[in-house]
């Protein structure tokens, strides 16, 4: 090409270039609008803990709401708190300094009453979702067919949470045959925090039964199928919500940011880091209906045993807490 017709099209270039500037506004040329500051106070029950450990869930909340906040615009003031009982978190949730709570679902049912507290996610383990059914478990050589079978035997619950859900619907098996009480119709009752812990005795002839979760039980005969082959379920209860996820309803500037990204947390790294301290898969989104088999199941308890203590040091003996 002549040296005419190639500075003749570098000029065509500029043209064009120059062309494309004005058509951008000023605001377009400036830089990024500077993020804007949002308070985000987490609160978490201790009963909503169980085996997890609580500085390592700190750690990556703080790590994962600074993370998010940036990536959706916000500068946020993050504060990740973990209280011992349902009055902490109550009293925190009357003064509006709790915008984001986490909860056992009978603390939920105490707190509901309130009006301050709108149930948003919960966490799936598994495919059994967010709220998961129960199975007792015998060994295959037993002779049980039924609860009513195991009088004066031994028998490990486990449960996610400190409350333990399975014991509690376990009682109510019990007081619907009019059996009586668990600490008198078992020969013991002591509970586990790993569904591992809850099974291998049955398994190996150490304990005569167990209760277990779905999602702990799938993971466990997936892991080692001589478990389902040698052990073998003799009743199973509805799907319950254990624990769920709640945000205050004096909380907006950073509510939908907050859900997108608690339901997105398995995409990004932060995100799996949190839910793999928290022992979950993923995150969905709830309604206070999706507790209803929960609350069933509470009434029903409170109304013939009263208000449970929640599970005690001594009795995580078997627990493999580390």
């Amino acid at each position: 090409m002549k040296t005419g017709a190639s500075f003749r099209l570098f000029l065509r270039c500029l043209a064009i270039c120059a062309a494309a500037m004005a058509t951008v506004s000023p605001g377009q040329l400036q830089t990024p609008a500077p993020l804007r500051h949002c308070r985000l106070n987490v609160v978490v029950t201790r009963g909503a803990m169980g085996a997890i450990n609580t500085a390592d869930a700190q750690a990556a909340g703080t790590v994962w709401m600074q993370s998010i906040g940036r990536r959706r615009g916000f500068q946020l003031d993050t504060r990740f708190e973990i209280l011992p009982n349902v009055e902490a978190i109550q009293a925190r949730v009357k003064e509006s300094s709790a915008d984001f709570v986490i909860l056992a679902v009978t603390e939920y049912f105490q707190l509901a009453p309130l009006g301050l507290l709108q149930p948003f996610v919960a966490v799936a383990h598994g495919n059994a979702g967010a709220a998961q059914s129960y199975h007792l478990i015998v060994n295959r050589g037993a002779t049980a067919s039924s609860i009513a079978g195991l009088r004066g035997k031994s028998v490990i619950t486990c449960s996610n949470s400190d409350l333990d859900l399975g014991r509690i619907w376990t009682e109510t098996l019990l007081n619907d045959e009019h059996l009586g009480r668990a600490d008198r119709f078992f020969g013991s009752v002591t509970h586990a925090s790993k569904p591992s812990s809850a099974c291998l005795p049955v398994f190996f002839g150490k304990a005569d039964a167990c209760v277990v979760n779905a999602a702990g039980w799938e993971i466990l005969s997936e892991m080692n199928p001589q478990m389902a082959v040698k052990l073998r379920l003799i009743a199973s209860s509805p799907a319950y919500l254990e624990a769920l996820g709640c945000v205050h309803v004096n909380f907006r500037e950073f509510r939908e940011e907050l859900l997108q990204g608690l339901l997105e947390l398995h995409r990004d790294p932060e995100g799996r880091q949190l839910l793999m301290v928290f022992k979950a898969g993923s995150v969905v989104a709830i309604t206070d209906r999706d507790a209803a088999s929960a609350r069933e199941l509470w009434a029903r308890y409170i109304n013939f045993a009263g208000r449970p203590e929640p599970v005690k040091a001594a009795e995580l003996q078997i627990s493999g807490r580390p």
